[in-house]
């Protein structure tokens, strides 16, 4: 992450299967109330912390209460259209949340999640999973191995004497 071009962020939307839980195995349902990817928990609890609003997109409507339950409360649910988020995912959480799109930082574990957040001017912050395709890497503005690692690194810029700021191109 470099600071060339100051981005100013105060919100996130986080994917939720693959970045906050682990894929479920043929559960319709949603996770697993043991399924919350390692720090999750922490990782938004430092976001909300930090004072920034912070969403995530519904996969699975029926479980976002299940998922809360992992990681804390979030500030809002963004369906996905298409079996995927999109430019207006990104745009209608951005909203929601109160920010700007280009104020906010997507941090997901696919290609998907990545262009949609460069098609609604938003940054994007790769998480692999398990799922992830090889071709994700390259819409990424960033890749780092875990949640705790994105949010550290969104968390540590901001610090870093550009208040808020934060270029993620």
């Amino acid at each position: 992450m470099t600071l060339h071009e100051h981005r100013s962020v105060r919100g996130v939307l986080l994917g939720h299967v693959g970045s906050m839980v682990l894929d479920p195995e043929a559960d319709a349902d949603g996770p697993t109330a043991d399924a919350a990817r390692p720090g999750a928990r922490r990782a938004v609890n430092a976001l909300r912390t930090a004072g920034l609003p912070v969403g995530a997109v519904a996969e699975r409507p029926s479980s976002d209460h299940r998922v809360e339950a992992l990681v804390g409360p979030l500030d809002g649910w963004f369906p996905m259209h298409g079996g995927a988020a999109d430019e207006s995912t990104v745009r209608g959480a951005a909203a929601a949340l109160g920010v700007a799109p280009a104020e906010l930082v997507v941090i997901g574990d696919g290609g998907p999640d990545m262009r949609a957040a460069h098609a609604a001017g938003a940054a994007g912050i790769l998480v692999p999973s398990e799922r992830t395709r090889d071709d994700a890497v390259d819409d990424a503005d960033v890749v780092v191995p875990s949640l705790v690692d994105a949010v550290a690194l969104v968390l540590h810029a901001i610090r870093r004497g550009v208040p808020r700021a934060v270029d993620m191109r």
